[in-house]
């Protein structure tokens, strides 16, 4: 990939090719575990940089590759899905994020992404199931964060989240 001031430059097949191959030689050393890792996440550093420029077609062609090369990337898989629904295809989109979310049932983004996109499909039962598993997520993140920090104000507001305790809430707001 050319990088020059901050400018993106598009690449044709040949070139991403060739790219590619720089950089598993550049990166590879014998049983080294993390040369496919060092990879992955370059080529996602990559398409989102096409993605915020608004170029979701040449994105779209990176995640692509690198699910080529590694079917198993659930954050190209995520941003993939997130492309799709953008281009008008949501069913595309909700099995491409949903792949994710088996690959990595823990990361609150997917199932919050998976939500939203639910939700603008007026797939309001999966939509609320989706938002409320990223939020458990979010939430069982938040408590360990609370535990290392021990804060004890974290316990009570978590406790009431985690319960659909309408009048908790309206209490601990007072």
């Amino acid at each position: 990939m050319i990088y020059n001031n901050n400018l993106v430059y598009s690449l044709v097949d040949i070139n991403f090719a060739v790219y590619l191959c720089k950089l598993l030689k550049a990166q590879h050393t014998p049983n080294s575990p993390n040369t496919s890792l060092t990879m992955e996440g370059e080529l996602l550093a990559i398409g989102a940089k096409y993605q915020k420029a608004g170029q979701t077609q040449q994105a779209k062609i990176i995640y692509n590759k690198l699910l080529k090369f590694d079917p198993t990337c659930a954050p190209a898989r995520h941003r993939l899905g997130i492309i799709l629904f953008l281009k008008g295809d949501p069913i595309g989109a909700i099995k491409l994020i949903d792949s994710a979310i088996v690959l990595q049932p823990d990361n609150t983004i997917y199932y919050m992404s998976l939500g939203k996109i639910l939700q603008i499909e007026n797939r309001s039962g999966e939509a609320n199931a989706a938002l409320r598993k990223g939020m458990i997520n979010f939430l069982n993140i938040t408590q360990i964060i609370a535990r290392l920090h021990s804060v004890p104000e974290y316990y009570s507001v978590l406790t009431i989240l985690r319960t659909d305790d309408i009048s908790a809430v309206q209490k601990h707001r007072n």
